[in-house]
């Protein structure tokens, strides 16, 4: 493999990136910082990097070979970055259930600061070892960017799938197999079941009739999303200050289609860390640099 052939280079510049995030946990000073380091991914990580310390503190005759080391380092920074995946998810779920209290707020968005910044110094580093940032993706070197901005088809899809979404519950069938007329003891009966029957198929076409008008604007509202989404994100960036989380979820509920139906829609629960902001105003790590320079990628629309 090509960055074994300058494996003491690659060791350097890769252990910059990981020392970057690990840096503000073992000397932390904010709130945020100090509850990042106490966490169990974080202790973890300064273990790996104790590890790495205390391999290139061994002896000359016992210290591992440039090309081991090289693979060593690779396999601790994968695990550093599954680490650091694990807890993002985590700390996106105790801020959602929070309802984005100012304590799991601050850390998520320190957290995912110092991601971006990692990723930024990873790139750097691969373009110094002749390496791409899809191969450093696929070694696990560089932060996963999510496929819905790699792929329009795949942002079609989402897209798609959050109208639909929208039209099944808006217009859902009743419960229960009301087709069926056996075991009717009444004529009253018959006529409920045949009542229950039309809403229901009402309810089928008016859904289906949803779902295709869904399938054709998907360009058009997937451009719009996407400008609310961003627009929102840079007035209100919570990555870069927590306490702008509130005034963006609320930018969202104004500006964005889906955002306003999932809040419209009684059917949908009304708890803001549930189906609204998971589906439709959910930014990870993967998606901020995305945000805070969109592109116009959508075919153009009349």
């Amino acid at each position: 493999m090509r960055y074994l052939s300058r494996p003491a280079v690659f060791c350097r510049s890769f252990w910059l990136p990981a020392l970057l995030i690990l840096g503000p946990a073992a000397y932390a000073q904010t709130a945020a910082q100090k509850a990042l380091a106490k966490e169990p991914e974080f202790v973890q990580m300064m273990g790996l990097a104790q590890d790495n310390t205390d391999r290139q503190n061994l002896p000359d005759n016992d210290k591992p070979g440039a090309a081991v080391s090289a693979v060593l380092s690779i396999q601790t920074l994968r695990a550093n970055r599954g680490l650091l995946r694990g807890l993002e998810y985590r700390l996106q779920g105790e801020t959602f259930d929070c309802h984005f209290c100012a304590a799991k707020q601050g850390e998520l968005s320190e957290l995912i600061r110092q991601e971006v910044a990692m990723d930024a110094m990873s790139s750097d580093a691969l373009s110094g070892t002749g390496l791409g940032g899809s191969v450093g993706a696929m070694l696990g070197l560089t932060g996963s960017t999510p496929d819905y901005w790699h792929s329009l088809d795949e942002a079609r899809e989402e897209i798609f799938a959050m109208s639909r979404g929208h039209c099944d519950l808006a217009f859902q069938q009743a419960p229960g197999d009301i087709h069926s007329t056996e075991g009717m003891r009444s004529v009253s009966e018959l006529n409920d079941s045949i009542a229950a029957w039309r809403r229901a198929d009402s309810a089928y076409h008016r859904r289906m009739r949803c779902t295709f008008a869904a399938k054709k604007t998907v360009d058009i509202d997937g451009k719009a999303h996407e400008k609310a989404w961003s627009s929102c994100f840079n007035r209100h960036d919570w990555v870069k200050s927590a306490d702008q989380r509130v005034p963006y979820e609320n930018c969202m509920l104004q500006e964005d289609k889906f955002t306003k139906l999932c809040a419209a829609d009684p059917k949908y629960p009304k708890d803001p860390g549930k189906w609204c902001t998971t589906h439709t105003t959910l930014v990870t790590a993967g998606d901020v640099d995305w945000l805070r320079v969109p592109r116009n990628r959508w075919p153009a629309t009349p």
